[in-house]
């Protein structure tokens, strides 16, 4: 099953969430700038977002969105990743209080993991996935960290396929194997954080 998913590719390094975003409005008949999403999202420039600002930015859009993750707070330990020392704004209070911010916004928030199979039941013409993956895994590099959102369009009985934007590494339609895949979304950093935003 693939999905006709819009592609649209990101402009900076970081804008890798709202751009996500944008593909999975545009596909429900919405379309947004770019920049409209990154201000939805309340992005600072140079800088990561957490995975929940990309679902208060659909609900706000009034979109009903649910948002899961295995620890719902900020890890301080993930500071001592590269990526989190250089991208995030190392203020826990602020990714905390996103958190705090979606509940009252009415994002439905879940601290749970989802498996493979039940993540996949989510890909259809209602609903979609965002997933914080380590890109990185999905390219065979398992050496650093580099936290980088993905739109789930597809998957069949061996593999996943996605929207995977990028400055450098994109592709539009990309397969992965599903080990891989399940590898990538659920290493340290990610949070197995996942975003599903639902058709109007």
């Amino acid at each position: 099953m693939l999905l006709k998913v819009p592609f649209y590719n990101q402009t900076s390094s970081m804008n890798c969430g709202p751009n996500s975003l944008r593909m999975v409005l545009s596909y429900f008949g919405e379309d947004y700038t770019l920049k409209e999403l990154e201000t939805q999202c309340n992005s600072i420039e140079g800088k990561g977002l957490s995975t929940v600002q990309i679902a208060s930015a659909a609900k706000k859009l009034n979109f009903n969105v649910e948002f899961y993750s295995n620890e719902l707070y900020f890890d301080k330990e993930l500071l001592k990743l590269d990526f989190y020392k250089e991208f995030s704004l190392n203020n826990i209070e602020y990714y905390d209080n996103k958190i705090d911010d979606a509940k009252k916004l009415g994002v439905k928030v879940f601290e749970q993991n989802l498996s493979l199979d039940k993540l996949l039941n989510f890909v259809c013409e209602k609903s979609l996935p965002i997933v914080l993956v380590d890109k990185n895994i999905l390219y065979g590099i398992e050496n650093k960290y580099l936290g980088h959102f993905v739109v789930i369009i597809g998957f069949d009985e061996e593999n996943v396929y996605l929207h995977n934007s990028g400055l450098k590494r994109f592709q539009s339609i990309m397969k992965v194997s599903r080990d891989v895949f399940d590898k990538a979304r659920k290493v340290k950093g990610t949070g197995e954080d996942i975003v599903i935003i639902y058709k109007n």
